[in-house]
């Protein structure tokens, strides 16, 4: 045997590299030959361990040499060997020498090189690897980014699949938001876009509108300016079937009525909307918010425009967001507000 002068493992006497390590091993006639205990000498005799501690001397696994003949089994012993030339289960061969070598050697016994051994997989995982490697992954079809109070980015929620549907019940970042449903939305991916769709959610889905474009709102659309939440009304006719009209202070030519909604069918105070609009703001506007640190000095507007109403964001920093009622199709960077969390859309 030859003691690596590296790592200290015993290798063949044939074998030019070392098993462990892979370092150049000294020629036989440099190290001193292992004498057979048929033919130790006595004197050698007395350097070797004491015989209780010296084991028999048994051929050596496949994993750890390819010896030409195999050590003779123990007198009475039973244990039936496989030959050492006969072919081993799993052997590679050598890409430089062609020498074929165990499965677990990490270089070639005969020349040294690395050898690249294929590990056996282990019982039951093949069926899973081949459906893993065969069935194609869900598309990411876009993400969520969490947008954090400061402005900055936090948990990230991948869009996957035809249909993904986010709520309480997806897990974070969206299981700690009391403020949202158990299936809050759904995100349909479409040929290049997303589309929005509210599953009945009880505090809806806001979506940020561009500042300076008007945007149409529709009769009892639902819009939130900072943390206030309000709701815009058609003018009705105030007469009767009849064609009486109701008493009350006489309507100089009202367009439309914005309340501000306190609970879930409760309202608060409502503002009449005259023909020429009005503004919304935390110090200038008809309508002021003074206790909402969230609201613009002059937030937003509403203007009628040949008999439809317009909601306007005036450069406001926190934005004005309207909620989804129909199915809406996003663009790449949207804003949106699900529960008390504001999300941005990547595709």
């Amino acid at each position: 045997m030859i003691a690596c002068p590296r790592c200290g493992k015993e290798n063949k006497d044939h074998f030019k590299y070392c098993l462990g390590c892979g370092a150049p091993l000294p020629k036989p006639e440099q190290s001193i030959p292992k004498a057979k205990e048929s033919e130790a000498s006595p004197a050698l005799a007395k350097t070797e361990k004491p015989p209780e501690t010296v084991k028999e001397p048994v051929r050596e696994s496949a994993d750890e040499g390819n010896e030409e003949e195999p050590a003779s089994p123990p007198e009475g012993s039973s244990t039936v060997k496989k030959p050492a030339d006969a072919p081993a289960a799993g052997e590679v061969e050598c890409s430089k020498c062609g020498q074929a070598n165990p499965a677990s050697f990490r270089f070639c016994g005969a020349c040294g090189g690395p050898l690249e051994a294929e590990e056996p997989e282990e019982e039951g995982t093949s069926i899973v690897s081949a459906i893993s490697a065969d069935a194609p992954s869900a598309a990411v079809k876009g993400k969520l980014v969490l947008i954090k109070p400061d402005g900055s980015e936090g948990a990230t929620y991948e869009i996957v699949g035809e249909e993904c549907t986010v709520g309480r019940e997806s897990g974070e970042p969206f299981a700690s938001d009391p403020f949202m449903s158990p299936e809050h939305a759904t995100f349909i991916a479409g040929d290049g876009d997303v589309t929005l769709r509210d599953e009945g959610s009880l505090n809806g889905v806001y979506l940020r509108v561009e500042p300076e474009r008007p945007v149409k709102l529709a009769d009892g659309a639902m819009f939130r300016v900072g943390q206030e939440i309000l709701r815009y009304d058609a003018w009705s006719d105030s007469r009767s079937e009849s064609g009486v009209t109701f008493l009350g202070t006489p309507d100089p030519g009202f367009v439309g009525r914005v309340s501000l909604v306190i609970g879930r069918e409760t309202d608060g105070n409502a503002f009449c909307i005259p023909t020429d609009g009005i503004q919304m703001g935390r110090e200038r506007g008809e309508i002021l918010f003074p206790d909402d640190g969230y609201v613009s000095g002059l937030h937003c507007s509403l203007a009628a425009v040949d008999d439809e109403m317009f909601l306007t964001d005036l450069g406001s920093s926190n934005g004005t967001y309207v909620r989804v009622a129909d199915e809406t199709t996003l663009q790449d960077g949207d804003l949106l507000l699900l529960g008390q969390q504001l999300f941005r859309i990547d595709i």
